[in-house]
């Protein structure tokens, strides 16, 4: 995702993983400043991922790393300053990505992990007074940080 001078950003996903698949569920909401107004944007979105297995064993530690898809929807709703136009936008989103993640066993059934992406993404562009205030299309790089409840 890229959003240019984000005021705020955050987001959270599940994922269930099945061998070397995995599928997810994800949510990340922005909210942008500008002179014009502001946007704030909410992504909901599916993806699939697969995986391939670099090093280690399923029970100890791992690196893996492989291609992910996702497809949802954008929700894009400026609100312009008292002398300028913005207009809300909403728009399929898609996005492809090529990923590396690392993940530790801390216990039996706990395992941590830290992961990276870098891909391209199609989705609206916001803009107040023919100007642009958010963008959820472009390249993107992105960090994780994450835990896993192994069931």
């Amino acid at each position: 995702m890229r959003f240019f001078q984000t005021t705020s950003l955050w987001g959270a996903r599940a994922l269930v993983h099945y061998r070397t698949w995995s599928a997810g569920v994800h949510f990340l909401n922005a909210r942008r400043s500008a002179a014009p107004g502001t946007a704030s944007t909410v992504v909901l979105h599916t993806s699939c991922a697969y995986r391939f297995r670099l090093l280690g064993e399923p029970g100890g530690s791992l690196l893996e790393a492989g291609p992910r898809l996702g497809l949802g929807r954008t929700f894009m709703n400026a609100q312009a300053n008292p002398n300028a136009r913005a207009a809300n936008a909403q728009d399929v989103y898609v996005d492809a990505a090529f990923g590396a993640h690392y993940a530790f066993k801390l216990s039996a059934s706990f395992r941590l992990g830290l992961g990276a992406e870098v891909g391209y993404a199609r989705g609206p562009i916001g803009y107040a007074d023919n100007l642009e205030i958010a963008r959820t299309a472009g390249g993107f790089a992105s960090l994780m940080v994450d835990g896993a409840v192994r069931l």
